[in-house]
This record gives structure tokens, sequence and C-alpha cells, in this order.
């Protein structure tokens, strides 16, 4: 799965924050559930994995990882993705809306 397209909202040591283009939500969507399109939860892993392995230098695969979905991402809403790492942890917060959508900790 390819690294979606993203404007950087807030950059700092161990902290990320950014706003999914809504052609890459689109993309994702297609064909998952046609008539109710959704972004597959592997999708939107792969891209906080991704993203955090290209802004911390993280391993790109996660062999320890607990994450909780609490709405969907739909295309149309817009979609944030917030990574905090320490030497530790990688932490992951998507919010769609502005609401909690998916939130995650995979150890380092």
């Amino acid at each position: 799965m390819s690294l979606p397209a993203c404007e950087i909202l807030r950059r700092a040591p161990g902290a990320l924050e950014v706003r999914l283009a809504p052609e890459a939500i689109a993309a994702a969507c297609r064909d998952h559930f046609p008539g109710a399109s959704i972004v597959p939860g592997v999708a939107l892993l792969d891209w906080a994995l991704a993203l955090a392995a290209e802004a911390f230098g993280t391993p790109r695969a996660a062999t320890h990882l607990q994450v909780k979905f609490f709405r969907p991402a739909r295309p149309g809403l817009e979609l944030r993705l917030a990574l905090t790492c320490t030497p530790a942890r990688l932490e992951i917060l998507y919010t769609v809306g502005g609401e909690p959508a998916a939130r995650g900790r995979v150890t380092l």
C-alpha cells in the first residue's frame, strides 16, 4: 500500500500531525463496502507506520500492536493522524471530523 499524500499540520521532536488528502481516502475506500465505503483498518495502520518510519525512523512493521477503532473513516470527512514517538513506543491517533476514530500503540 502506498503512502498517501498529506499536509503536515504540526511537527516537533517525537510528534507529527497530518491531514490526509481526500483523494487518498477516496482511493483507499474504493471497493471496500460498496455503497457504504469506509477506509479499511489495515490501510489506517499501514499509513501510520509508513509516516512514522519516514518521520522518526521507526520500523515499518509492527510486532506488538494494540489498536481500537471507534468510528469509521469515510470519504468526504476530514481525516487527521497524530503520531507521538518515544524510544519505547509509537502512539497513533486518528480523528474524523474532530472526533477520535482510532487509537493505537506500537511497542518499539
